[in-house]
């Protein structure tokens, strides 16, 4: 979700808007309130549904799914043919 809330459902190809916020960081904020150096108040009121994500490094086998949504997005947006190269080895079917 960008800052204009649009959003696509994996799979999908309608633009939707969100009617919610989000707030990302891989800072502790917890241990940061506990330490004084983060406001609880303002914890507490961000805190309001946590989803914690690995990040990407962990979990490589999302790496087809996150291209194959980057170049249906490029494809809406644009003429342009779109080469991918990388040197992992995907078969278009993983795209």
């Amino acid at each position: 979700m960008g800052e204009d809330r649009a959003f696509e459902r994996v799979g999908g190809n309608q633009t939707l808007h969100a009617d919610a916020d989000n707030r990302c960081t891989n800072k502790n904020l917890e241990q940061l309130v506990r330490e004084g150096k983060f406001r609880d108040d303002l914890y507490f009121r961000l805190h309001v549904h946590a989803s914690p994500a690995p990040p990407l490094r962990e979990r490589k086998e999302d790496i087809p799914i996150l291209v194959r949504g980057f170049c249906a997005t490029s494809a809406r947006q644009t003429t342009s043919l779109l080469s991918i190269s990388h040197p992992m080895r995907w078969t278009r079917a993983d795209l």
